[in-house]
């Protein structure tokens, strides 16, 4: 898989990684937290790192994490924003070069909708269970029907992955998923992620408008309605 098979990286430049300190860093903050309960190991991959911030908070609670990117302009601003952190660049083989079991937890954050357009998925993932011991993470935007509008209201174009389509992937490659669950109501889209219009600036705004969020995605939970509303799935898969 290369950034070159992929038109729509041209979204994404070296700037963007400043909104890592405003709305949609708290996001990520926040989401990255939920994570923590369910990590099973201490050395962490990050497969398409982006701007590093996945790293660079799970190393600062002790975890010892990696990233690699493909996409150049993203890793060389994350190595400037977080110089203590090893990044590596992947030219597209770099899956191949990692030992057995190197790594306890594998996370693909907004990565596996790639892989299935424009990779061979299933030798993407064979490489995923060799290199990793314990278990796999999966953050990916929900392919709602709100997503795929509001999508189309900024004209950004992205390959979708379904949660079934990535739960029948890991099951195919021997994990068993361990638990799923859904994130952000409407704090994302306020947010602007990357490559959307930034809506709140104000800190008080932002910290009150994601305690609505959450208020709002337990409610949901409980209606079991999530699946239908939310921005992002989160899939925690133990290798069998």
């Amino acid at each position: 898989m290369s950034t070159a098979d992929h038109c729509h990286y041209d979204h994404y430049c070296a700037d963007q990684i400043k909104r890592l300190d405003g709305f949609y860093g708290l996001i990520e903050r926040t989401l990255h937290q939920e994570l923590v309960p369910h990590m099973d190991g201490k050395t962490i991959l990050d497969i398409g790192c982006g701007f590093g911030s996945l790293c660079d908070f799970f190393n600062q609670l002790g975890f010892d994490a990696t990233g690699i990117e493909q996409h150049q302009v993203s890793l060389d601003a994350a190595r400037e924003k977080f110089p203590h952190i090893n990044f590596i660049f992947d030219n597209g083989t770099i899956l191949d070069t990692i030992s057995d079991n190197s790594f306890d937890i594998v996370i693909m954050k907004d990565v596996i909708h790639h892989v299935v357009a424009e990779a061979d998925s299933q030798a993407f993932m064979r490489n995923v269970n060799r290199i990793c011991k314990n278990q796999v993470i999966i953050i990916d935007p929900n392919p709602t029907l709100i997503l795929k509008l509001a999508r189309k209201i900024i004209r950004h174009i992205d390959p979708e992955c379904s949660p079934k389509q990535a739960i029948d992937l890991l099951s195919d490659n021997k994990f068993r998923l361990k638990r799923m669950f859904f994130s952000e109501v409407f704090a994302f889209p306020l947010s602007g992620g990357y490559v959307g219009p930034e809506l709140i600036k104000s800190p008080f705004l932002m910290r009150f408008i994601l305690k609505i969020d959450r208020f709002f995605l337990k409610a949901l939970n409980f209606m079991k309605l999530s699946r239908f509303v939310c921005w992002r799935y989160v899939i925690v898969a133990e290798k069998i």
